[in-house]
């Protein structure tokens, strides 16, 4: 049977130049979906990786604080010359008691644990990242020694911290005693901590009847037996409240904000913030 030319004749100029603009324009359609498929993916990621390495870090410290008998102004409280030292925020020194076989507290022994919120080197690690110092510690009469290991870096991409310390203290009324002293002066009120001094659940220095100077609280007239007066208040971390270095904090409120980054479509790097937040007591605390 006889094919005919029409049937014979190859691809002419036009339609070779449109199958390769169809194909050309669909590889970059496909390239693109792809392109943009893939920094999503990095965004989520990034995001979903930073959440999971933050909120096993805030879980840690929150555990670490809970774990703590003490909050320390700096360590060692021995020597001129301290490892850590906690100025303005950016460090907080826990001591905790290690527990013998029996379960009874070693009296010997304890467990320093140093946080320090520090620059990062590297710009994809920042703007800071947290270290976590361990510091065994031995008492063997008036003579106390310590070991330093080797810090890690327990989280990066941190945009900031808050650990702000505060204490508790309860007075009870004796149907003379006006006059009340506090372990410390009350630093400045903070939007997590602020003073008060509650008799029977209300505010007494809104309504006058307490006032405060300094470290003094006064009352305008005394309370009966067995009524108490529940006094709450911000600490300065770096305030030496007992002579074995603590500042007297019972509690310590913990606000981490993370920052992950990943780079956006249009090839900038975008960030994220990721806020956790607690406010966990000092649970080996011995009043």
């Amino acid at each position: 049977m006889e094919v005919s030319r029409r049937r014979l004749r190859g691809l002419s100029l036009l339609e070779l130049l449109m199958a390769v603009t169809i194909g050309t324009t669909a590889t970059i359609l496909l390239a693109s979906t792809s392109l943009v498929a893939a920094k999503t993916f990095n965004k989520v990621t990034q995001v979903s990786r930073m959440h999971t390495f933050g909120r096993r870090t805030f879980d840690q410290f929150v555990a670490d604080v809970q774990k703590a008998d003490l909050s320390l102004n700096k360590f060692p409280t021995w020597g001129l010359n301290p490892w850590f030292t906690a100025k303005d925020d950016q460090c907080v020194i826990l001591r905790q008691p290690v527990f013998k076989t029996d379960n009874t507290v070693d009296p010997t022994k304890f467990t320093i644990v140093a946080y320090r919120l520090i620059a990062a080197t590297k710009a994809s690690e920042g703007p800071f990242v947290l270290e976590r110092t361990i510091c065994p510690m031995t008492v063997s009469g008036l003579n106390m020694s310590a070991t330093k290991k080797p810090s890690k870096i327990i989280a990066k991409n941190i945009k900031r911290v808050n650990w702000n310390q505060m204490t508790s203290q309860t007075f009870w009324g004796d149907q003379s005693t006006k006059v009340y002293t506090l372990t410390t002066v009350p630093a400045a009120d903070t939007p997590e901590i602020k003073l008060q001094a509650l008799i029977g659940g209300a505010n007494r220095l809104e309504t006058g009847h307490v006032t405060l100077s300094g470290r003094t609280l006064t009352l305008v007239q005394a309370m009966q037996y067995g009524v108490a007066l529940d006094v709450t208040y911000h600490i300065e971390p770096t305030t030496v409240a007992f002579n074995n270095g603590s500042n007297g904090a019972t509690s310590i409120y913990t606000r981490f904000v993370f920052e992950p980054r990943w780079t956006s479509n249009d090839l900038t790097t975008k960030t994220r913030e990721i806020t956790l937040s607690a406010m966990p007591n000092l649970e080996n605390k011995v009043d």
